[in-house]
């Protein structure tokens, strides 16, 4: 996704362990560093998570839906979709 101040914004599954989804905000030119990446869910039980997609919110936030088999904190969860909303962090 191209953030208004033209930043690039990408969202991954992340199936390594912990499991869950995260992101990272590239440069202008979308370049990215991954020593900057940020976590957005680390709940899920197993690697079967991710397909993210996320649009940008009137105020300014990122929504950002994913799909998950199995939950930490929900632990009666099977497959199921979650969903959350977050300030893209600042340029460093």
């Amino acid at each position: 996704m191209v953030l208004p101040d033209q930043r690039m914004l990408l969202v991954t599954g992340y199936r390594v362990g912990p499991f869950g989804v995260r992101g990272l905000v590239g440069s202008r030119g979308g370049r990215f560093d991954r020593q900057q990446r940020f976590l957005l869910i680390n709940d899920a039980t197993n690697g079967y998570c991710s397909y993210p997609s996320s649009v940008l919110l009137k105020d300014g936030r990122v929504l950002t839906v994913y799909y998950a088999v199995g939950s930490k904190e929900h632990p009666s969860w099977d497959v199921h979709c979650g969903a959350v909303t977050y300030k893209v962090p600042a340029q460093p």
